[in-house]
């Protein structure tokens, strides 16, 4: 039962954190600042990317910087000249120039919403955006399989052996790790094989969908721990 306590506590304040980000996004809506015509258009926006499927963070994070925008300019969306939106970009100034440039991305792809123009085209009051590129960034450095055929070996939990393991050798996302449950594992008959059933989770990139993982190292330690669980009646992976 611990393990089904873990994940249930893990699935509970992913939950909450979602909450949390929702409420933002409705106090945003509803800011009072905000001219009605101002709000109306924030809230087909809202609909528009959630019907796109846009994460609730995703959401926010575009949301945000519009607020802002509506609060300086102080008439409706439709209204604001070029003047006025450039007079707000030059109020960003001190910002980081990563945080103006996302600014900037929102505000071209809103109005290109707004006006319903096609991909790359966008009205007078913000086609003269140039957004800058980011800085090439140095590559991460990467562990080792040595490296991590270690942190394996000494783990003291069979759980976490099985989910660096399985992390290590199938590629998925801890997002997708985290909900499994052992009844999402199928073995192969005649080979060290595993289909996973990853499911569909907020926050991850990609819906739900079948992998076929070929396991190695894995596989001892995958059905060590889906033995043990079913003894126990530990139904969760982790």
């Amino acid at each position: 039962m611990e393990n089904q306590d873990l994940n249930s506590k893990s699935l509970t304040e992913e939950n909450k954190d979602i909450s949390a980000v929702q409420r933002i996004i409705e106090n945003i809506l509803d800011y009072e600042e905000l001219l009605e015509n101002q709000r109306e258009d924030l809230k087909r926006f809202n609909r528009y990317l959630e019907a796109n499927s846009k994460l609730t963070n995703t959401r926010r994070n575009y949301l945000t910087p519009l607020k802002f925008l509506a609060i300086f300019i102080k008439k409706p969306f439709k209204e604001a000249t070029r003047s006025d939106i450039e007079d707000y970009i030059v109020s960003l100034k001190g910002h980081k120039k990563s945080t103006i440039s996302l600014q900037q991305a929102t505000i071209k792809q809103f109005y290109r919403w707004l006006y319903d123009m096609k991909r790359g085209q966008y009205p007078e009051q913000v086609d003269w955006i140039k957004i800058e590129k980011p800085k090439k960034m140095n590559m991460p450095v990467f562990l080792t399989e040595s490296e991590i055929r270690k942190m394996i070996s000494v783990c003291d939990s069979i759980r976490d052996k099985c989910i660096l393991s399985v992390l290590f050798e199938s590629g998925c996302r801890i997002g997708e790790i985290i909900p499994l449950n052992t009844s999402d594992i199928e073995f192969d008959k005649k080979y060290p094989l595993a289909r996973f059933n990853v499911k569909s989770v907020e926050g991850c990139k990609t819906g739900s969908r079948n992998i076929p993982i070929p396991l190695v190292n894995s596989v001892p330690i995958v059905n060590n721990h889906r033995l043990k669980s079913v003894a126990f009646n530990k139904q969760c992976i982790h």
